[in-house]
């Protein structure tokens, strides 16, 4: 299912191992490529055990913190 869910937004490059493991059932996280340039917030529908669900795909921003090296 994941790999359909980051094919329409890119390419899928890596699942969290939580949600391999599915030791989470509210959310899962999982790392894709996207041509977008734009933060990502989209909704798609999926039909999962004949029931229509929409999933929220959102952008994880994280700040990371670079130490330079002198």
């Amino acid at each position: 299912m994941f790999l359909e869910l980051a094919a329409t937004q890119g390419r899928l490059l890596k699942i969290d191992d939580n949600t391999i493991n599915k030791e989470r059932m509210n959310y899962a996280r999982f790392l894709i490529d996207t041509p977008l340039l734009n933060e990502l917030n989209v909704v798609e529908n999926v039909w999962i055990y004949g029931r229509l669900y929409p999933i929220r795909i959102i952008e994880e921003l994280k700040l990371v913190s670079l130490r330079m090296l002198v």
